[in-house]
This record gives C-alpha cells, structure tokens and sequence, in this order.
C-alpha cells in the first residue's frame, strides 16, 4: 500500500508474516519479491500494545524499517501490473480532490488526510472512501454491456454476460486490495450472472448467506470486520426492499439497516446521510468513478480529458461532504435517528392515513438500535475505570486525570501533555468514560483545535480554568519509567492517585504493575 510510509505485508518463513512500514522505499512490488530492510524496531500487533484499539483489529506484527531494497523480483503478471499502477497513482495524487479519486476508485485510502476522512464520515459518506459493493456494481454495469454484445456476437448471449460480470468484477476486486465489502460484491454478481447463464431463479437473500458463508469459510477473521457486517447489513437492505423502490426509499432503508451496526462499530449513527448520500451517489456514479478508472487506466488521450472532470466532481464531493459535517451535533446524533423511527411508529399505530407509509423504518432494526444505543450509553463499564490513563511515548506523555461524575461510568476528567492527533483524542476519551473536558494542558493551538473537534462530535465545550485533581508526581514518575521499562516500548499505564493500584497495558491485556517502594531502588532507573 503506497504512502507517506510505504505499507506491505511480507511472509516471514511459511506460516508467519509481518507488516512492513517502510519511510524510503519504492512501493511498487507485488507478490513473488525478495526484499532486504533495514529494521529500526519491531512493534506487536495494534490490539496487543494499545486498549483503544477493539480486540477484532489484532493484525500482524509492524516492522518498522528506514529502508528496503528489491533484493530479487519475483515473476511480471497482473500483479506487478496493479503494484506498478498503484504506486504511480500515489505519486501524482497531490490535491484533495485528486486524493479522493485515488481513495475511492482505487482503495488507496492512505493518501486521503485525516480530516477528509472525518468529515466524509460525519457526514454519512464514508463508505464512498473504501471500496464496497457499490463500486463493484458499478464497475460491473460499466462493463457489462460490452461482455453482452460480444456474447451476441458469438451466439451465446447469456455466457457473454456472465463473462462481462465476473471478469470485471474479479479484475477490479484485485485492483483494490480485495476489501471484504468487495469481495462479498463480486460473489453475489457471480452467482447472479450463473443464475442467469443457468435460467433459474435468483432469490436475493438467498446469495447473500451463500457468499457470507464463503466468506467466512475462506477468511474467518472478516466475521468480526465492521466493513463486512456494513457491506451486508445495507445489501440486505437492498434485496428486502419493494420491487419498484426508488432511490430515496433505498438510501433510507439502508442508513436504517446499517445504523446498529455503524453505532456499536463506529460510534456514529447520521440521520442526514441519507440527504447526503441523495447527492452524492448519483455523482459518484456518473462522474467520479468511471472518470476516475478511465483518467488511471485508459490510454493518455482518454485520461488527459476524464481526469480533470473526475477530480472536479471529487472537489464538489468534497465540498458536499464539509457542508453536511457542519451540521449541528443534533442531527448528526443517533438520538435524532431515534427520534424519527420512533415518531414514524407512533404516528402509525395512531393513525390509519400513516399505516401503508412505505417509509417507516423496520420495527426490529428501531429496537435493535435502542438496545444498542442502551447498551453503549448505559450500561455499566466491564470493570472500572481507573483513576488516571497514561500513555507513555519515548518523547511524549500524555495523561487523563479523571473526576467520577453522578452517574456510574461518566466523568470529566483533564488531557496533559497530549501530542497526538486532535481526533484520536475525541475518539479515546469517551471509551475512558470522560463525557466532559476540564482543562486541556496542551499549547493554544492544539487545545483550540481539539476543542473545535470536541464540541463537533456533540460534547461540552471546554470549562476554563478547571480544577484537576492532584497526585504524587514523584511516584507517578516511577510508575511511568517502571512500566516502559517492563514493556520495551510505547504502553499505556493506568492506576490510583494514591499509588496503590497500577496497572500496565502489555501483550494485549492490563497486567499489575508491582508497586515501587517509597525508600528502595526502583529497578527500571
């Protein structure tokens, strides 16, 4: 995967393999390559070494390393084709909208910025950004009309369609990485097309289990992949949906079948995607796509007129996107969600003018969501939150001080010494149950923006000159240097102010920390 750093998964021996991170490399290998590196250091996989990052995203080991060489090339074929490709379109995507095209045509999402992705996410367009069963469709309703004359042309119409889904659809799948979305895709136009070939009957949900059983069978670990159950929560949507449905009943069908899934995965559930996605589609479709494949892969001619006019319908996505994200906290919540599939059902239960509305979202997927919805703000935490989390850099440590608040689970709490990204923040502090900011010790301009992005996401402002609560610095020090000693690298550490609980984040699970003594050598000095 080309990038600021250059991201290729490598076998080590034949049953291992690892994640290679490299800074200077050129990114265009494929599968069959010898390469040398120079390692810097080796990290566990993401879920073993860091608590905010869900169990189901374990990953391989990252070998991060300042260099690689092609020690041998493997054999030319498609895929060095597809490397080649992929690394030249990384090299010339320079601005936004020639980002996005990259993101979404080609699966390159390592070349969009944090803050397109956000605000596509915000507004309910995310799923423009990684390559899923609408792009295959249509990549596929693109080309099947060629497959079809060809097959005329030869006397075998229905084999000529066929060959015109599966082709495309397996080339392109290969194109793009082979997400799960697109894979599952792919699947069902291949049963489609030999339903067709075969003259019998084609039952939508039918194909859908089928492909979600090969799936599975083939690749167990994308059962707990938030894409994969997106990708099928919204086909459902579609193959349930009334035989003359149009766009509008479809888009509001499938934002209510992927609004559980998108809520307990992700943390966002947008009533406003649905208007969002009204324009968007239809753009993507028309413009962004087919101009996008045929500006990086069609003859120069063909691209030197589609690219400009693709990127320029990515500039007005782009455009579409921060709108939409602006919105205020309250529509963009699930509570507004909520709000309009309850009205809707009790405006039909009394009302009879409401009972043949076909737009009334499903009765299971409403209490689905307000179960989860439930669930999530609710329920008790797993175990208890400790009193501070700090996450201990080679050059950086930040900390969460937290004050319990009235109800079980929900605090404020005080960010010190943060230096990550504003959005990671806004993302892990809710999962340490902090609702509400104090103070941001941080320079001016990275607490402005963190607070910008806090009271985006729906949360109270930033209180001024809040009160933090107090520990013992000196042994908090030791019990920072003692878990990086015990740990080897970054960590994350969690305790009491009084120092008689500690506890750090190692091997994917929270481990004691022995306490160091008031009056002995700490070891880890």
């Amino acid at each position: 995967m080309p990038g600021p750093r250059c991201l290729v998964d490598a076998s080590v021996g034949a049953d291992s393999y690892v994640r290679l991170s490299v800074e200077v490399m050129d990114c265009a290998v494929a599968s069959g390559d010898v390469l040398a590196i120079g390692v810097q250091h080796i990290e566990a996989p993401p879920a073993s070494r860091d608590p905010m990052t869900p169990r189901t995203r374990r990953g391989p080991p990252v070998v991060w390393a300042s260099r690689a060489w092609l020690h041998r090339r493997g054999q030319d074929g498609y895929w060095r084709w597809v490397a080649n490709r992929r690394a030249r379109v990384w090299r010339h995507a320079w601005s936004p909208a020639a980002r996005l095209v990259a993101a979404s045509v080609l699966g390159l999402r390592s070349v969009a910025s944090p803050e397109l992705k956000q605000s596509f996410r915000w507004a309910g367009l995310g799923h423009l950004l990684a390559v899923s069963g609408l792009h295959v469709a249509l990549v596929v309703s693109l080309l099947s009309g060629v497959g079809l004359r060809l097959g005329g042309f030869v006397g075998a119409p229905g084999l000529g369609r066929a060959a015109g889904i599966v082709l495309p659809s397996l080339l392109y799948v290969g194109l793009t990485g082979a997400a799960a979305p697109a894979v599952r895709a792919a699947i069902m136009l291949g049963l489609w097309s030999l339903s067709a070939v075969w003259g019998r009957p084609a039952h939508g949900l039918t194909i859908l289990a089928v492909a979600g059983v090969a799936m599975i069978g083939w690749e167990p670990s994308w059962m707990f992949d938030p894409g994969f159950a997106l990708s099928f929560a919204a086909m459902g949507a579609v193959v349930t949906a009334p035989p003359r449905a149009g766009l509008l009943q479809v888009s509001w069908r499938i934002c209510w079948w992927t609004a559980p899934v998108s809520w307990w995965a992700f943390d966002t559930a947008s009533a406003v995607g649905v208007a969002a996605n009204l324009v968007a589609i239809p753009v993507f479709g028309v413009l962004v796509l087919p101009g996008g494949l045929l500006a990086h892969l069609g003859p120069g001619p063909i691209a030197s007129r589609l690219g400009p006019v693709a990127e320029a319908a990515a500039a007005l996505l782009i455009d579409w996107a921060q709108l939409i994200s602006s919105a205020p906290a309250a529509l963009r919540g699930v509570e507004t969600l909520l709000a309009l599939g309850i009205a809707g059902w009790i405006a039909r239960w009394f009302s009879p003018r409401w009972s043949g509305w076909r737009h009334l979202p499903p009765r299971a997927i409403v209490v689905t969501l307000v179960a989860f919805v439930a669930a999530r703000r609710w329920a008790p935490p797993p175990e208890p939150f400790a009193d501070f989390y700090s996450l201990i850099g080679a050059r950086s440590q930040a900390t969460v001080l937290r004050l319990p608040g009235r109800r079980r689970g929900f605090a404020s709490g005080c960010l010190v010494g943060a230096k990550r990204a504003p959005a990671y923040w806004v993302t892990v502090l809710p999962r340490l149950g902090v609702r509400r900011l104090l103070r941001v010790d941080a320079p001016s301009s990275y607490a402005a923006e963190l607070e910008q992005r806090w009271n985006h996401a729906g949360f109270p402002s930033v209180s001024a000159g809040g009160d933090c609560p107090a520990f013992d610095a000196a042994r908090f020090q030791q019990l920072r240097r003692r878990c990086r000693w015990r740990a080897g690298g970054d960590v994350w550490l969690r305790g009491s102010y009084d120092g008689s609980r500690a506890a750090c984040f190692v091997g994917g699970r929270w481990q004691p920390l022995a306490l160091p003594s008031r009056h002995g050598r700490d070891p880890s000095a």
